[in-house]
């Protein structure tokens, strides 16, 4: 039985986090009407979602550091908005809830990984 070490379990980090961007941006951009009204404009990444992933994949030198400081202040806009709608529980409430538990997840990959760090100190 091979063992698996911590580079490749943190490049398995990589990918899952990698997928949560990528989940949350398309969900936004082609779902916006579960987040806020049609004519309203919701966007947690934009473009910087493809420099983070790029980031993570090139192994940048602060990209862990930069996405922590990202979801640093994206956890709490989304805890606010759901704070501002808690008193009708509707499907924006529940979509932007699914969307902060996918952002903790990832905050917290990035944050405390063991592995995730061992893999982007790797040269």
């Amino acid at each position: 039985m091979q063992k698996i070490n911590l580079k490749e379990l943190g490049q398995i980090e990589v990918i899952f986090i990698s997928i949560i961007i990528i989940s949350v941006s398309l969900t936004t951009h082609f779902n916006k009407e579960l987040f806020v009204s049609k004519t309203g404009k919701i966007s947690f990444f934009g473009d910087l979602g493809i420099l983070y992933i790029l980031g993570l994949f090139l192994k940048w030198k602060y990209i862990r550091e930069i996405m922590i400081f990202n979801f640093l202040y994206i956890i709490p806009l989304i805890a606010l908005i759901i704070y501002n709608n808690s008193s009708k529980l509707n499907t924006k409430t529940v979509f932007l809830f699914g969307i902060m538990i996918e952002f903790l997840i990832a905050f917290y990959f990035l944050a405390f990984s063991k592995n995730l760090k061992s893999y982007l100190s790797d040269n």
